[in-house]
């Protein structure tokens, strides 16, 4: 086996660039193995990096050490609760998800339980898509304790670094008029731990990577929300190429006792959840769920911000279109790319029922007696069809 992963040398640097334009920005750093791993946030934003604990830099390393074998090594203190939860709970489950992930040890010279009075905000991160601007919505919704204060725009590997640039000025529209701050919150986390050589992308690890992340802020964010991916039907722990199907149970094992983490959304499906955003005018006009675009975003600012014609585009325009409200989003989608390629989508995805979205907009669409989707499926038995709906559904 290799050696140890070791983690040392925290500390807090002020640097005068950033990917998000800031001119000054504090840095929370700390070495793993021999590269230097940061997360970043505007310089205002300094007193609140948690420079006491490794805890950032733990989650952060974690997938690194579960994936190679290698045990991990921490020279400084761990939160408690984290720890324990980790060791106990969270490695087994990352380990079920994927079976090439190995159980490791973790040692650290000391563990402490610190819970930071003045650590008030309520965190939610903000991409712009289906899922977060739900989560926004039925925000509206909730206790004083659990209203949103602070909206994060974590750049953890979702991106290239001109996607980012490029999204950056539709979340901060959205976050002005919503009322909330957008924190910009930089990391170097998907280059200094590189998964299998990219083989194992941020989408398949996300949850920890934006989380852990969160970590470098506890003394600011008393509960962070994360917009669930899954409905509860279809969450729990088996293998799985898609971390998130865990998320309503992970979330609990990655809080602190300062920070907890809140999984919101799960009660309702994606069709429902899009069924919500298209009545809200904003999306109309800053509606982010593409794929390309993420990475290479188009040349101009004129051009739509999302493809139209990418696996995430087809099934969010095709809801939409099902509910009636596809003309709403001329502004973001190229319609046209979309309705050259969505009987081709159809055909080869939702009658073929490959992943659980386009299951539920299959489901949906007969419901709806959407006559594209029903008329594929002459020829076909519907009642049987129905069945295996049901099945999928209630296997999840």
């Amino acid at each position: 086996m290799e050696k140890d992963i070791i983690i040392r040398n925290i500390k807090v640097e002020s640097k005068c660039d950033s990917i998000f334009g800031a001119s000054h920005v504090a840095s929370l750093e700390a070495m793993i193995d021999s590269q230097r791993l940061y997360f970043s946030v505007p310089e205002e934003f300094v007193e609140y990096l948690e420079r006491d604990s490794y805890d950032a830099f733990f989650i952060a390393a974690l997938p690194l050490a579960l994936l190679t074998g290698r045990n991990i090594r921490i020279e400084g203190v761990l939160s408690e609760k984290l720890y324990y939860n980790v060791i106990n709970d969270l490695i087994p489950i990352l380990c079920i998800q994927r079976p090439e992930f190995r159980p490791v040890s973790v040692k650290c010279d000391g563990l402490r339980s610190t819970f930071y009075k003045d650590a008030k905000a309520v965190g939610c991160g903000f991409s712009g898509g289906i899922d977060s601007l739900c989560s926004i919505e039925l925000n509206k919704m909730a206790p004083p304790s659990f209203k949103i204060t602070h909206l994060f725009n974590i750049n953890a590997g979702a991106n290239s670094d001109n996607g980012l640039r490029y999204k950056q000025r539709y979340l901060e529209r959205l976050a002005t008029a919503y009322g909330i701050p957008l924190l910009n919150f930089d990391s170097n986390i998907h280059k200094v731990i590189n998964l299998d050589h990219g083989r194992i992308d941020h989408s398949k690890i996300h949850t920890v990577r934006n989380l852990g992340s969160i970590l470098a802020l506890q003394k600011l964010v008393r509960k962070f929300i994360y917009s669930a991916g899954y409905a509860y039907q279809h969450c729990g722990v088996f293998q799985t190429d898609e971390s998130s199907f865990a998320d309503p149970i992970v979330l609990g094992l990655l809080s602190t006792e300062a920070t907890e983490f809140i999984s919101v959304g799960s009660r309702l499906t994606r069709v429902q959840k899009t069924e919500i955003v298209s009545e809200i005018p904003l999306s109309y006009e800053c509606l982010h769920v593409c794929l390309r675009t993420c990475l290479v975003p188009p040349t101009t600012f004129d051009a739509p911000l999302n493809c139209g014609y990418c696996k995430k585009c087809l099934r969010t325009l095709l809801t939409l279109e099902i509910l009636g409200k596809l003309e709403r989003y001329s502004q973001v989608f190229d319609l046209g790319k979309y309705k050259a390629v969505r009987n081709s989508y159809i055909e080869n995805h939702i009658i073929m029922l490959p992943d659980v979205f386009e299951k539920e907009i299959a489901e949906y669409a007969m419901d709806r007696k959407f006559a594209p989707i029903v008329k594929k499926l002459k020829g076909r038995n519907l009642v049987k069809l129905k069945i295996q709906l049901a099945r999928f559904f209630a296997a999840r």
